[in-house]
């Protein structure tokens, strides 16, 4: 299952870009908001709307990532209590 656990990681260090571009862009926006940068109330809105969301994507693939690794892993107990068992049989 290498390549499932190629999948798993590339989704892991996704998630993980996502996250510090959100975070980058949640200090950007505390930044503007402090210094009274030239953000237009439109921009506000995006970057108040773009941040939570980049989190939440974040979270969610890495979520996805660990759910992938988790049926690996399942299956591999599952195969190992199969060959226990049949051994003790």
């Amino acid at each position: 299952y290498g390549a499932l656990r190629t999948i798993a990681q590339i989704f892991k260090i996704v998630a993980i870009i996502i996250f510090i571009v959100s975070g980058v862009g949640a200090i950007l926006a505390f930044a503007a908001a402090v210094g009274g940068g030239d953000l237009d109330e439109d921009e506000q809105i995006l970057l108040a709307i773009l941040v939570p969301v980049g989190f939440l994507i974040a979270l969610f693939i890495y979520g996805g990532g660990e759910v992938v690794k988790l049926f690996i892993d399942l299956e591999e107990n599952t195969r190992a209590v199969r060959k226990t068992l049949e051994h003790d049989s």
